[in-house]
């Protein structure tokens, strides 16, 4: 249904309009908790990446907020089940939709709103960030997409973006300054706390490796052989981060 090419012009009528809410709520309720089978089929994975992604394209510049919303939601359950596949996709939704809407003086409050509410659900969870930053602003061919967002998300917060006073009202510009502000303490609150946990559990590492380096000097009954250090070394840790 989304890939009808009738699909592709204008949608000037309701029936249109509500067609196409059908076929995309009918998506995202199979997509929001998928389950291992989907997940881990490479045919549906297959779909996933070179069909729906690119059907979504057409409805992420929709007029009509209801059918964008849908579409970010839609996305938001691809990027948190099945981002390791879509690292294309990713980029070219973020990048050439997602910051230029939240950048842009001419994008509606609704569309701004969507776009930090899919922004605050990454926030929840620090490894998606760290994920963005490291397949994205790590990547020597990337564009700082995660640096990119924070900037944009601080110019909101700060309001630096006067001309959106044109197509908002004073509300309307005070919540998204406070729903940025939001995402922002948000995300450096749990990066924070995952950073700690990291240390912590790299200090309890050291110490059991210490711990049996002087048991077997005491006991004499091992080798004089390093023992490897239990966890894994940040490099390590940067690499397990980036999608293959």
């Amino acid at each position: 249904l989304l890939m009808n090419p009738d699909l592709d012009r204008k949608l000037d009528n309701m029936y249109d309009v509500r067609k196409v809410l059908l076929g995309l709520d009918v998506i995202h309720a199979a997509l929001e908790s998928p389950g291992h089978v989907l997940t881990s089929r490479q045919e549906f994975i297959h779909v996933v990446r070179d069909q729906l992604c690119n059907a979504l394209l057409k409805f992420v510049v929709s007029s009509e907020h209801k059918i964008f919303e849908r579409t970010v939601q839609i996305f938001q359950s691809l990027f948190i089940n099945f981002r390791e596949h879509i690292k294309q996709s990713i980029g070219v939704f973020v990048d050439n939709f997602f910051l230029p809407m939240l950048n842009s003086g001419n994008s509606g409050y609704d569309y701004k709103y969507t776009i930090l509410q899919f922004l605050d659900r990454l926030a929840d969870n620090p490894e998606y960030i760290l994920e963005i930053f490291a397949n994205f602003d790590c990547d020597v061919k990337g564009k700082n997409i995660c640096q990119r967002l924070v900037e944009t998300m601080t110019k909101l917060a700060k309001s630096e973006m006067r001309e959106v006073t044109s197509v908002m009202t004073p509300q309307q510009e005070g919540t998204l300054r406070k729903r940025s502000l939001e995402i922002l303490v948000k995300m450096l609150r749990n990066l924070n706390r995952s950073i700690d946990a990291t240390v912590e559990l790299a200090e309890q590492a050291q110490q059991k490796l210490a711990e049996r380096r002087e048991r077997s000097l005491e006991e004499d009954s091992m080798d004089r052989r390093e023992i490897a250090p239990e966890g894994l070394d940040s490099k390590q840790q940067m690499q397990n981060l980036v999608y293959k």
